[in-house]
């Protein structure tokens, strides 16, 4: 596989925004072919803009997140667990994970997916850490 550069991930992305409304055309023959005429003006009525998709993901990606908070702030122990993992386009993330007790059952979480600088060192990995725990508190 190829290195992708930036800009070879713009172009995928904007591919990707291409494509979308061609599927949705397609999705649109194959519900009208299976149940039939009136069933495309159904379809027609489900909002599905771009902004209105994107605040529901934003909506349910906040409900996750306190759901998330809510069940670590309810326990007076818990484990996180961060690893750096560098993406296909050469960019260094740090992942974190988080394990807690929640009905005598203990839970691993992914806890969130935050890009670091250019430098990956454990003084830049713990002040990551540390400014998201602060603003989350």
């Amino acid at each position: 596989m190829r290195d992708l550069t930036r800009g070879d991930n713009q172009k995928i992305l904007e591919a990707l925004y291409r494509v979308s409304p061609l599927i949705a055309k397609i999705a649109k023959i194959m519900i009208e072919v299976v149940i039939g005429d009136g069933a495309e003006q159904t379809f027609d009525r489900i909002p599905l803009s771009n902004n209105l998709v994107h605040r529901r993901i934003i909506d349910m990606s906040n409900n996750v997140k306190q759901i998330l908070l809510s069940n670590i702030s309810q326990n007076r122990y818990y484990a996180l667990q961060v690893d750096e993992s560098i993406d296909i386009v050469n960019f260094a993330n740090l992942m974190a994970f988080v394990r807690y007790k929640e009905d005598q059952e203990i839970h691993d979480d992914f806890s969130f997916r935050q890009p670091l600088s250019s430098h990956t060192t454990g003084e830049d990995i713990f002040n990551v850490t540390n400014n998201l725990s602060k603003r989350t508190k």
